[in-house]
């Protein structure tokens, strides 16, 4: 699956653009399809169904792990940077954040029961969440609960008509999709109002389980804890949410960034309530500031261990294991609240209180 996005991985000069998932299913299909995701990859100007990314069980290579390849028989890891932009790694790659995502709260039975307790589970009839991973041109992704569905778009940069931004290839946007799915599971009643702080929560929790996915990468962790001295407290991949996105539609850096002191108007007409995007920034950042001082308690904990006491930069040799611990907990609070949350329209004085009352 895709790091982060394509220019992402230039300007850090990252080695890959991708990296491997193992994802534990009881079956793989071509497609890709498994038995809560399908990618259905319809061809935007006709309409027609694209032939799926082909299962290889790995049995005929007498390898212990399946993979995915194109239609010519190569392994889409293998051939990743020649491939980024072919239908087939987009399908897989897509699939793989989606699973990646989901997996957050349920790849181990531990998992399951520090997040939420139980499986999650869809806000619709049905196991399979559908993934579309090119609907069209349009500067725009979405979930949508009636068709059961993430569908991505793509669409010339403002910089550059000739380079076309695929949606698919953004990690932060197909995890933000792929958690606007989870938390409809979680607390339906949240997508149902109309209130412009309810919607900023559907928007900031997904903006975080981006921010969780990002976290998740082991490349991406350990390019951003050494260029930052074992902090995040800076701004980074981490607190840009879709670096590529953004930047060509005329953003400065990302669609949205979590590292930011923006506050309610007192006046419920003003500008920040128009905009669910703009308003959630005000959670998220808030938020964020919370993820930062329990990293930075955990840090601080772990390097009195010793474990890493007699390091030589003890802080810096602790962040990475403290970011992970601090992942877990933030990840517990951010989505337990979710079930502690009022019936109705919800405010973020609500959310606050949940989130308190979770941890």
């Amino acid at each position: 699956m895709i790091i982060q996005d394509p220019s992402t991985t230039k300007q850090e000069q990252l080695p890959k653009s991708f990296e491997g998932y193992d994802p534990v299913r009881s079956f793989f299909l071509d497609g890709p399809v498994t038995e809560n995701v399908a990618v259905l990859d319809f061809d935007p100007v006709t309409g027609n169904l694209r032939q799926g990314a082909c299962y290889n069980s790995g049995e005929k290579m007498n390898r212990i792990r399946g993979h995915y390849e194109n239609s010519t028989g190569k392994d889409l890891y293998k051939i990743g940077e020649k491939a980024l932009y072919s239908p087939e790694f987009m399908q897989v790659s897509v699939f793989a954040t989606v699973l990646r995502t989901i997996d957050l709260f349920e790849k181990t039975e531990e998992e399951r029961y520090n997040v939420l307790g139980r499986p999650l589970k869809w806000a619709f009839d049905g196991k399979q969440l559908f993934i579309i991973p090119d609907a069209g041109v349009m500067a725009n992704a979405f979930y949508e609960r009636d068709s059961h569905s993430l569908q991505f778009f793509h669409f010339p940069s403002l910089e550059n008509s000739n380079k076309i931004i695929y949606s698919c290839l953004s990690r932060d946007i197909v995890a933000h999709e792929t958690g606007h799915a989870i938390i409809d599971g979680i607390a339906p009643d949240l997508m149902n109002n109309c209130s412009p702080e309810s919607i900023a929560i559907h928007e900031s929790i997904a903006d975080l389980t981006a921010l969780l996915v990002a976290f998740s990468s082991h490349n991406l962790r350990v390019l951003i804890l050494k260029q930052n001295d074992g902090s995040i407290h800076k701004p980074s991949h981490f607190t840009y949410i879709a670096e590529e996105f953004g930047i060509n539609r005329g953003h400065k850096d990302g669609l949205r960034d979590l590292l930011n002191t923006k506050v309610l108007d007192q006046d419920p007409k003003s500008k920040i309530y128009k905009d669910p995007h703009e308003l959630s920034e005000v959670i998220s950042g808030a938020l964020y500031e919370v993820m930062i001082k329990i990293h930075e308690n955990y840090k601080h904990e772990l390097a009195e261990s010793k474990e890493y006491n007699t390091k030589a930069n003890r802080l810096f040799s602790a962040s990475g294991k403290a970011l992970m611990r601090s992942a877990d907990r933030f990840k517990q609070m951010l989505f337990r609240a979710l079930d502690f949350l009022p019936p109705g329209e919800v405010s973020f004085a609500n959310y606050y209180q949940a989130v308190v009352a979770a941890d």
